[in-house]
């Protein structure tokens, strides 16, 4: 419960299944990843979920959001 309310089970179900859809779409890129880098039999490392992710954000499949830059900085 977030300020005392709670979300319909209908979204919470929805929510749920498009993030595992798109945890889905990460783990084929990543494995598409690992086999280009020559890593393809073993196990999947950060490295190429970081760069699936990237991939992914460049053909827009992730949401990004502009970080707010310090006036100060």
């Amino acid at each position: 419960a977030w300020l005392g309310q709670q979300a319909p089970a209908n979204a919470v179900i929805v929510v749920a299944r498009v993030l595992k859809v798109w945890v889905g779409e990460l783990v084929e890129a990543a494995r598409v990843v690992a086999g280009e880098w020559g890593d393809g039999d073993g196990p999947l490392m950060p490295s190429h979920y970081r760069e699936a992710h990237r991939r992914l954000g460049n053909g827009g499949l992730v949401w990004r959001r502009e970080r707010k830059r310090s006036q100060f900085l």
